[in-house]
Parts: C-alpha cells; sequence; structure tokens
C-alpha cells in the first residue's frame, strides 16, 4: 500500500486497477459459429453488453455438466441463432465460456418443448425427436420427429413399440405368426384322406402355448 494514502481510497483504487477490463458474471449471446475447427464444443457468440453489436467472442469452451475426460459426457451444441450464456475466465474477454442456453418468446410464443413442465423431463431436438420422461403418468415416451413412431416404457413393466415397421434384428426378414389367429386356424385344421375329410389335430394348440409376455398387432 503507498503512504500517504487513506486505506479506504487505496483499496479502492487497487480494487478498480484490478478489475478494471474485466467482465465478471453472465452476459446474453447469441450463438454465430459452432464449426469449432479443433471439434471441442466451443461456439462463437456475439454479446453485445460486452463486444459491442457487430464483433464475435474468441472460441468459446463449454462448461459441461459432467465429462472432461476422453469417450464420456453428454454433447449437445446450441445452433447459429440460438440464445446462449456467456462467461469469462478471471473476468478476461479473451477467454470466453459458454455455460448454458435459455428459451425466449418470439412473437409472443414459448419457445420451451411442448410437455414441458415441473415433473416432465423433456429432451427434444430441432427436427423433432423426443424423449419424454414423465414422473406423473410413470412413463418414458421415445417419439420420432413424425409423430407416429413411439417406443413407451411405464412404470408397471409394459413397453409398447407403436410403428409402421418393427425388425428385430438385424436384416429381419422373415414375418411374424399372429399368434391367436394362428391357433384358431391350427385347431380348426382338417385335410383330405381315403376316408374322407380328418377330424381337428388332436391334442389341439391351447393359450399356454402362446407368449403372455409378447403381443402384436
Amino acid at each position: 500500500m503507498k503512504a500517504g494514502k487513506d486505506t479506504v481510497e487505496q483499496l479502492r483504487e487497487d480494487f478498480d486497477a484490478l478489475v478494471r477490463g474485466r467482465f465478471y458474471g453472465k452476459y446474453a449471446g447469441v450463438v454465430s459459429d459452432v464449426e469449432d475447427p479443433m471439434a471441442l464444443g466451443r461456439l462463437r457468440a456475439k454479446v453485445p453488453a460486452v463486444l459491442g453489436e457487430t464483433v464475435e467472442s474468441g472460441w468459446a469452451l463449454p462448461c459441461a455438466a459432467f465429462g472432461g475426460g476422453a469417450d464420456r459426457g453428454a454433447y449437445a451444441l446450441p445452433e447459429v441463432g440460438d440464445n446462449v450464456w456467456i462467461e469469462f475466465a478471471e473476468g478476461d474477454p479473451s477467454r470466453p465460456i459458454w455455460t448454458g442456453s435459455f428459451w425466449s418468446a418470439p412473437q409472443g410464443e414459448s419457445e420451451i418443448p411442448e410437455h414441458a413442465a415441473p415433473g416432465q423431463l423433456v429432451v427434444r431436438t430441432a427436427a423433432g425427436h423426443t424423449i419424454h420422461v414423465d414422473d406423473e403418468g410413470g412413463t418414458i415416451v421415445i417419439q420420432a420427429s413424425d409423430g407416429a413412431t413411439t417406443l413407451t416404457i411405464d412404470a408397471a413393466g409394459k413397453v409398447v413399440i407403436d410403428a409402421a415397421t418393427i425388425e428385430l434384428g438385424a436384416g429381419a426378414s422373415e414375418a411374424l405368426v399372429l399368434g391367436n389367429a394362428f391357433m384358431q386356424l391350427f385347431n380348426q385344421h382338417t385335410h383330405s384322406t381315403g376316408v374322407g375329410p380328418s377330424g381337428p389335430p388332436t391334442p389341439t394348440m391351447t393359450p399356454s402355448q402362446l407368449s403372455s409376455v409378447s403381443s402384436s398387432k
């Protein structure tokens, strides 16, 4: 501390020198570039409150929820034009970090995904593919963007696949048998013999030969 200066005044000057040109806290930004040449999940953004309306930030590292090591973690990168929160390491504007995203309401319409509410977890891509975890309804629903292809898991242990075509295994080509219809056909089957039509099969097929776990339509 310099001699002859009031302690409070000197502290103020020291603090001012420390924070001058530094930017602490979060600043609203808009993503301008996501083509990270190092493939580290970085992005560039325009941050008007710090850099003005036209200047882009440097490459901002992500503040990931978990990961930070090889071949693990969660990866979800915003798109150009999305809203992001930008911070700066130690307040240095040359060391940006993107710490998350936020929604807005253009034309008064909220951008929050459909079904989003307390007790609901919704992950939705820009194309419209969704994962919807519903604690209240006890279901997990994975749905393709067409809205007609879904996988539903409920808390009672039931799994329902609803799709125009379902293949079990890579390269599946054999059609499945409709169990109830086949049982009826089998039990009513007769064929010609030298003395006339045969009788029904003995023994007949019973529901015990059908799966009690899997069903189809």
